[in-house]
């Protein structure tokens, strides 16, 4: 894997390019990182432990099912049109990755329905089946910012990208768009933080830009929102 990360960025100006990948990674990074540990530690047999644990697991594979989507309908063709069969290798993986969580989403119920004796085991399952889960998706994010940034950015510009990009978040419900930057916004770094948000205090509406403000103040570090709000001054 290594040697494909390398070649896939052989000069900095490959790596200096708007990656369309780096920021919605991060978040889901942080969003599996955070649930993959969350269901490690779970009590199975203390019901509001489990019940809100299961439930984050839920919205993690529903916001993995809605991401791949995207890429399956945005980024894919866009991809195609670049460079024929260039989607193939990652189109093939999300084939996988909707048995897998069509799988987890069983265990989830199977655990839910199981008598107490039953669950310790089924949460010792579902924990090394979602950690086989992450550390698959990692190594498929990798690629994603590597490999396919690199057929993007020969095929589109930078202004192209971020447009398609754009395209992307209106074809969000807003409870996805709130669901992913809940996890984007603390977990990217300052400049790519100040990037996004600038970029919604000139486009947005108002009332949007401060709900989205108020997220961040509520999730950042002290420091971090100091440093968003010098940004945006």
């Amino acid at each position: 894997m290594a040697a494909v990360l390398q070649a896939a960025l052989p000069d900095a100006d490959m790596a200096s390019r708007y990656n369309i990948y780096r920021i919605i990674h991060k978040g889901l990074r942080g969003f599996m990182s955070d649930t993959l540990l969350r269901i490690g530690r779970m009590d199975a047999n203390d019901d509001c432990e489990r019940a809100q644990a299961l439930e984050q697991l839920r919205g993690l594979l529903a916001m993995c099912l809605g991401h791949l989507q995207h890429e399956n309908d945005f980024l894919h063709p866009a991809i195609e049109a670049a460079t024929t069969g260039g989607a193939n290798h990652t189109a093939a993986d999300h084939v996988g990755h909707v048995a897998a969580i069509r799988a987890l989403e069983d265990q989830v119920a199977h655990i839910e329905s199981a008598q107490p004796q039953q669950r310790s085991q089924l949460a010792t399952e579902l924990y090394l089946e979602l950690g086989l889960f992450v550390a698959e998706n990692f190594e498929h994010m990798a690629f994603e910012e590597t490999s396919n940034h690199a057929l993007l950015v020969s095929g589109y510009g930078d202004q192209e990208l971020i447009d398609l990009e754009h395209r992307i978040v209106a074809s969000m419900t807003p409870e996805q768009s709130m669901a992913g930057l809940r996890w984007m916004l603390p977990h990217i770094n300052a400049d790519e933080r100040a990037f996004m948000l600038g970029g919604m205090k000139r486009a947005a509406p108002p009332q949007v830009f401060e709900g989205v403000l108020g997220l961040a103040r509520e999730l950042l570090s002290q420091r971090d929102f100091y440093k968003l709000e010098r940004a945006l001054a």
